[in-house]
């Protein structure tokens, strides 16, 4: 659920790692919703936009829209407030690509923020968050982000007792100069069974905004567990890798017998994963970087050997479930064939020149 979807760049996102989710995206503003609408027709799939804000309760009210400045819209509007949050950010980006000769940066900062907060006052439509969990049949949320510009508290007070069990993790933007209401938002989450974590942007320092992270204890100890799995699993390869480049090396030494190396190309479900295929890649960087040196040891890509016998129903799953034998036939031809003509090639005399 992404409310205060503005333009939809988070739920495209979202959609981006995760491509099977439903996704609900809220943006009271009517000018900015029709952005939203627009992107995710184009970008994105299985998303559900919506007019209308949220808050603790269903009612019609004023939204401060900031034309030129949309992100900070409100319907609790403090212009100056606003103002000095704006320039705090405006700030902290200038600092970002600023050097020793740009000296003062207030001079920047005026003009990039003349007009930016011109506004105009819209009436629009609010729902609270268990209205939309009812009205939708939604059973689970996997994550509840909440970028609502001073709304957030009566949004998460929107929740009813039954639904917060729904929902596994939360991000909300905070807003709050002065502390008291992080205090009250994390009292809330803590009552409602969640562990925290509290961060300043540092785009966002002296600003006011705070992000909220917040998510069940099993489901942390299961993101640890899973992390953890893929530390071990990332170390095992890793060692693999190197105990056979050790054992390739003294073969090497003691033998003139040629040595092939052929990569064979990943899985599927592999593929799909991108941290996995990117230990994949560095694992074969690192064997490749490893043995190029040698005079007798020959390296082939799974790259190379797609590339000159494509193959593309080259994965067997059935083969793999039962006997770990992952490739098909007709793979196993191409990948025969590239063995035979590459020994072939390492014995054959140089052609004369």
């Amino acid at each position: 659920i992404d409310v205060g979807a503005n333009i939809g760049l988070f739920t495209l996102f979202v959609q981006q790692k995760c491509e099977d989710t439903t996704i609900y995206a809220f943006e009271p503003s009517p000018t900015v919703f029709e952005m939203l609408e627009i992107n995710t027709k184009l970008y994105g799939s299985n998303v559900k936009v919506f007019n209308y804000g949220l808050s603790n309760e269903s009612k019609k009210a004023p939204l401060t829209f900031y034309e030129r400045s949309s992100v900070f819209s409100t319907f609790y509007a403090d212009t100056e407030q606003d103002k000095k949050s704006l320039r705090a950010v405006i700030l902290n980006m200038l600092g970002q690509i600023s050097t020793s000769d740009t000296g003062d940066l207030s001079e920047y900062v005026d003009d990039l923020m003349e007009g930016r907060l011109e506004s105009k006052s819209i009436i629009c439509q609010l729902k609270s968050l268990s209205d939309v969990i009812r009205e939708n049949n939604i059973q689970h949320v996997d994550l509840l982000k909440i970028d609502a510009e001073k709304s957030e508290l009566y949004i998460l007070k929107g929740i009813e007792d039954g639904d917060w069990q729904k929902i596994d993790q939360i991000v909300v933007e905070v807003h709050d100069k002065e502390g008291k209401l992080i205090k009250e938002i994390t009292l809330l989450l803590q009552e409602k069974g969640f562990e925290l974590v509290v961060d300043e942007e540092k785009m966002l320092q002296d600003s006011g905004l705070y992000t909220v992270f917040a998510t069940r204890p099993s489901k942390s100890r299961e993101l640890s567990k899973q992390h953890s799995v893929i530390n071990e699993k990332r170390e095992k390869i890793k060692k693999n890798v190197e105990n056979l480049v050790l054992s390739l090396k003294s073969a090497a030494e003691s033998s003139s017998i040629p040595h092939l190396v052929c990569i064979c190309p990943s899985s599927p479900d592999a593929i799909a994963d991108e941290s996995q295929m990117t230990l994949y890649n560095l694992m074969e960087d690192l064997l490749f970087s490893e043995l190029d040196e040698l005079s007798n040891v020959y390296l082939v890509r799974s790259s190379e050997l797609m590339n000159i016998y494509p193959v593309s129903e080259y994965y067997d799953p059935d083969s793999d479930e039962l006997g770990r034998v992952p490739y098909t036939p007709t793979f196993f031809t191409s990948l025969g064939t590239m063995i035979v003509r590459k020994f072939n090639a390492i014995q054959r005399a140089p052609y004369k020149v």
